[in-house]
């Protein structure tokens, strides 16, 4: 399957949205998930596909992936629709 790459640009994440993302036992849950994929793909493994989230979660997950100087594609359609974390293209 081909996924389709988000169109929209890294946000600019500050603090105060992975407050408000760790507000609920879900979002908790998906964050964690995240930096446990970040991980992976850091250490070797070529790219990793996370549960699917809402739209606000996952423009989150890309930032995260961003930051960590990673690539990040969102597939599927909603509402099963997730982010995928792979190292850059070079």
């Amino acid at each position: 399957k081909r996924f389709k790459q988000d169109s929209i640009s890294a946000p600019k994440l500050e603090d105060s949205d992975f407050e408000e993302l760790n507000q609920s036992g879900r979002s908790r849950e998906a964050l964690k998930e995240t930096e446990v994929a970040i991980s992976r793909v850091v250490s070797g493994e070529q790219r990793v596909e996370l549960m699917s989230q809402p739209p606000y979660v996952r423009r989150l997950q890309h930032g995260l992936a961003a930051r960590n100087n990673l690539g990040s594609a969102s597939m599927g359609r909603e509402p099963s629709r997730r982010v995928v974390i792979r190292r850059r293209k070079r």
